[in-house]
């Protein structure tokens, strides 16, 4: 399957709360829903958009271009960390997108 998104949530928001769209992959924050991540002290957001950066890469073969990177709420910061500090790995012509 290609994939033309990811979503990533806010804080307390797991993928089940939200419908199902057909090529977008939703990944739970550490801690919620189905996420296996766990930490056992207080995380960062860079440490966050880190591990949703290594999950994206086991997608990389699967990834439509254009790209889009959805950010909701706290995921929206996520993302604007995974837009400055892995935009050159990320696919070309990434777009990132921002929902408050």
């Amino acid at each position: 399957m290609t994939y033309w998104g990811v979503a990533i949530l806010g804080l307390a928001m797991s993928c089940h709360e939200v419908p199902q769209i057909p090529g977008l992959l939703c990944f739970d924050n550490p801690e919620l829903g189905d996420s296996r991540d766990k930490f056992t002290t207080p995380y960062t957001v860079e440490q966050m958009a880190d591990l949703h950066f290594e999950r994206l890469k086991t997608y990389k073969d699967q990834l439509a271009q254009p790209f889009q990177l959805i950010g909701m709420s706290m995921g929206g910061m996520v993302v604007s960390v995974l837009a400055s500090k892995y935009k050159n790995e990320l696919p070309k012509d990434t777009q990132f997108r921002f929902l408050v």
